[in-house]
């Protein structure tokens, strides 16, 4: 939502920096909380749910693989993204 404005910042006259640095992190930050709220509360609806279905709470188990798989994501991004740079410069 507030990334494209991203290349207007600093060129708005008469407008301080700061006023335009708050404006920005704000457009940008409202709906970068919902990335990071709504995974956790779609997860417990389908630690719920699993409840319902099998009789037995297993949240440990839904959040221990949630962040195995967070784990992976996090140690696969850098390389892959030093590949793609070094395509780029070829």
């Amino acid at each position: 939502m507030g990334f494209p404005f991203l290349f207007f910042m600093g060129f708005v006259p008469g407008v301080p920096l700061m006023a335009q640095t708050l404006v920005f992190v704000a457009l940008i930050g409202l709906p970068m909380a919902a990335v990071f709220t709504y995974p956790n509360a779609i997860m417990a609806d389908i630690i719920d749910y699993d409840e319902v279905r099998t009789g037995m709470r297993r949240e440990a188990i839904y959040y221990s693989s949630q962040a195995t798989i967070e784990k992976w994501a996090n140690s696969l991004y850098a390389p892959i993204l030093w590949a793609v740079l070094l395509l780029g410069e070829t």
